[in-house]
């Protein structure tokens, strides 16, 4: 693991700081369309907001579960669940070695918005 680190470390610290800014722009659109949302409408009357009339809108919803509200309310779980597949990511990064630019963004990426 230490020759890894020793070897690969301008990788890492790239794949690091994508999955920073992954994070960082999943936290900040959140907070940016909730703070719109709840400044516009009542909490508990939300309309679409259109963006491009017939082409895109947006609406207010919260998921407070993993993809379409699977496993709601098991917040211990999902954290659980959440290091165990960050970890398998990272296990696989380090197995396969696979520094594609493609490979890299996709790995961050997934990481970014596993942690968000």
């Amino acid at each position: 693991m230490k020759n890894y680190l020793k070897q690969n470390y301008k990788a890492i610290i790239l794949k690091i700081s994508i999955v920073l800014l992954v994070l960082a722009i999943d936290l900040i659109t959140k907070i940016v369309f909730a703070n719109i949302f709840l400044g516009r409408y009542a909490e508990s009357n939300f309309e679409n907001i259109v963006f491009i009339k017939g082409l895109i809108s947006f609406t207010y919803t919260e998921n407070i579960g993993a993809a379409f509200s699977m496993f709601s309310g098991e917040v211990i779980f999902l954290i659980v669940f959440s290091f165990i597949f960050i970890g398998f990511f990272i296990y696989m990064d380090i197995a396969f070695k696979d520094n594609h630019p493609l490979s890299v963004l996709g790995f961050t990426f997934i990481i970014g918005g596993a942690i968000g």
